[in-house]
């Protein structure tokens, strides 16, 4: 997710106010889609329980008994709330609420430690989910959104807002790793950093910008990245231009190295601005924006078509903090 001053935010969030973003090509007319209780199609709209007799603990694929393709997962969430998307089928479920992360309601959202928001959350190969808040690093259990806290940060957003594992052998010869975008002093996310699964410390790598910086300007991460096993561990990025004419470009699709999180090339233009979350399945990336519409983008070129503009169970816009996938997920239809 793209970091946003807090009280323009939280205002934004509180207003009427609707930010419009506009595909590389105007799309079909999509159906508003309400958040359901199953993974069948719209339906009652209440909590899904999130555990079933045949689904796996913490967000992993059930082998199918007929050896088919398991449905798509894709979880996303806006400052309260887990979700879970399936793209192939169109479904949108309401897991639960990430109930370590206090909502009380006083001052902007995430001004203090007690009125706190999810900010972005990852998955590791195996399906185990990890977020981070304005204050918080945080393990989650993908089938309810219960959750505990690994560590408390003493200042504000210090924390990634846009996260993603990467492979073993990539920056750990063992193991997964999980990484992030930090933030500069300028304020831009630029400096990728490792996070300890354990105690929640950061651990600082290299700079998305290659020196002499790309196309003779620098980016930032818009909002989030994916990073992918079953392609070879490629690592793609929803992009902006930090430097020159900055923010008045469209996000750009980009290919980042996923060892050092420099930038390898530019993919394409997505013609959308303000990718918060980033999914994949199926050989397919989607993004997910604060006004709660969800785009599907192609990895080969970076054009985005609307999918679908999600509702919560109470008709309003779900406003996407962020999004995230295994490691594992499939890389073909």
């Amino acid at each position: 997710m793209r970091r946003v001053p807090l009280l323009l935010l939280a205002s934004a969030l509180c207003s009427s106010l609707v930010v419009v973003f506009v595909a590389c090509s105007e799309p079909a007319p999509v159906s508003r889609l309400p958040v359901t209780d199953d993974d069948e199609g719209p339906g009652t709209k209440r909590r899904d329980s999130g555990k079933k007799d045949d689904e796996v603990p913490d967000g992993a694929d059930p082998p199918l008994p007929d050896g088919g393709k398991p449905p798509g997962r894709i979880y996303a969430h806006d400052k309260n709330t887990l979700y879970r998307f399936d793209p192939l089928a169109g479904t949108l479920v309401e897991v639960g609420v990430f109930d370590c992360v206090p909502q009380n309601g006083v001052g902007g959202l995430g001004s203090t430690k007690e009125n706190d928001a999810v900010i972005d959350l990852a998955l590791d190969r195996t399906g185990q989910m990890y977020a981070t808040t304005y204050w918080r690093f945080i393990k989650v259990d993908a089938t309810s959104g219960a959750c505990q806290v690994i560590k408390t940060e003493a200042v504000a957003n210090r924390y990634p807002n846009s996260l993603s594992f990467v492979p073993a052998g990539t920056i750990d010869p063992t193991q997964e790793a999980l990484v992030g975008y930090a933030f500069d002093n300028l304020d831009d996310a630029t400096i990728y950093t490792r996070i300890d699964l354990t105690t929640g410390e950061m651990t600082d790598e290299e700079n998305l910008n290659p020196s002499p910086a790309l196309n003779g300007v620098e980016y930032g991460i818009s909002g989030d990245f994916i990073s992918l096993v079953r392609d070879q561990g490629k690592t793609y990025a929803a992009i902006k231009q930090v430097t020159g004419d900055a923010g008045a470009g469209n996000d750009l699709l980009a290919e980042v190295n996923p060892k050092t999180g420099t930038l390898i090339a530019i993919i394409g233009d997505t013609g959308q601005k303000g990718y918060y979350g980033m999914g994949f399945w199926a050989g397919k990336a989607y993004g997910f924006t604060v006004s709660g519409d969800i785009y599907e983008v192609d990895i080969a070129t970076g054009g985005s078509k609307l999918v679908l503009s999600a509702k919560d169970k109470d008709g309003a816009p779900i406003a996407w903090f962020g999004a995230g996938v295994t490691t594992d997920s499939p890389t073909a239809p």
